[in-house]
Parts: C-alpha cells; sequence; structure tokens
C-alpha cells in the first residue's frame, strides 16, 4: 500500500507543479506467466531523461525545500525519500521499478515488475 501512496502523492504534487487543466493519472496493470506490470503515469511536469535513474538515490527531490515561515502549501513538498523508499520495499519483494516513456498523452510513468506469487505464498482466505 506504501507504494502506491507514495507514486500517488508524487504524482498529485507534479500534476499541481505541471498547472494545466489536464490533470489524470492512470494506473494499469498487466500479467505475464511470471510478472506482473504495474504502469503509473501522469501528466504532470516530467521527470526529465537524464535525471530517470538519480529518482530513486535516497534525497533526490524535484522540490524545492520549504523555508522557514513558509505557507502551509510550501510544506507538502517531499524530502526525497520516498521513491528510495519504494525501490527498496520492491527490491525486498524480488521486483523492479523504473522510470519509462509515458504512454501517448502523460508526461511521466513509472513501470513496476512484480514477481507473481505461487499459490503457496497465497493465504487461504484470498479468493
Amino acid at each position: 500500500m506504501s507504494i502506491f501512496i507514495n507514486l500517488y502523492t508524487n504524482a498529485c504534487k507534479a500534476i499541481e507543479r505541471a498547472g494545466s487543466i489536464n490533470r489524470k493519472l492512470l494506473i494499469s496493470i498487466s500479467k505475464g506467466t511470471s510478472y506482473m506490470t504495474i504502469r503509473f503515469e501522469d501528466t504532470g511536469d516530467g521527470i526529465p531523461k537524464d535525471k530517470w535513474a538519480e529518482v530513486f538515490a535516497p534525497l533526490y527531490t524535484t522540490s524545492i525545500p520549504a523555508k522557514a515561515f513558509s505557507t502551509e502549501n510550501d510544506y507538502k513538498r517531499g524530502m526525497g525519500l520516498g521513491l528510495s523508499i519504494t525501490e527498496e520495499i520492491i527490491t525486498e519483494l524480488k521486483g523492479e521499478i523504473a522510470v519509462t516513456e509515458p504512454s501517448e498523452g502523460y508526461n511521466t510513468c513509472l513501470k513496476i515488475l512484480l514477481p507473481l506469487a505461487d499459490k503457496s505464498e497465497l493465504p487461504e482466505d484470498a479468493y
């Protein structure tokens, strides 16, 4: 759940920074034979290609930190830990996360690959 919360809040901040009236978020999930793919796309201000790998480094942020005595809205900016923690969680699940080319009409796409659980890993009441 924390993965989705982080990606959602990041997308909302990026969409707000873009200032566009075209505010969209697209989450798509597809299943292969051994992995599921989750694409998290938004119409925010995007991530420059030369920064795609850097966004997962601890303390990397696209936001300017709030100054003392800033408005409440300025404190809603990130500290640069969310994607680093998200990547750590996904890696512990034996998955991968990367920034990739977004679909037409979107500016950012985070693609997550997660291995599918086998029946022995699922609780009896999962279905």
